[in-house]
């Protein structure tokens, strides 16, 4: 996968995400029950709610993945912020819904950089 470009809006877009006072919060079981339900509706053995920060995407919610963020520039959802056509999104999140499309070196880096 190709590292997504900057999108035209970053600044006005992080400055929204942030006005949320949502990045790096405690888990919540709103979150959560979309996550497990999403990953129990498509069948994938991982399934997250991700925020795309300056350089990383912070996962509010993670079932089946032991990460709570990766680089941005291995990121599905960095592409998915790229259009405001709802198609754009819903593109990326099939990609990232298809576990067979999120290879195994990605998912062991993930894992590797939550250990430290």
């Amino acid at each position: 996968m190709s590292v997504a470009p900057t999108p035209s809006n970053e600044s006005a877009r992080l400055d929204a995400l942030r006005a949320l006072h949502i990045l790096d919060t405690l888990p919540e079981e709103r979150f959560d029950r979309l996550t497990r339900l999403a990953r129990r509706l498509f069948g994938v053995p991982i399934a997250v709610v991700s925020l795309v920060d300056a350089n990383r995407q912070w996962f509010k919610s993670c079932v089946g993945l032991e990460a709570s963020e990766t680089s941005r520039d291995v990121s599905f959802c960095a592409h998915a912020i790229l259009g405001d056509d709802i198609r754009h999104g819903a593109i990326a999140e099939l990609l990232a819904a298809d576990a067979a499309m999120y290879s195994y070196k990605q998912a062991s880096k993930a894992r590797t950089a939550q250990r430290g």
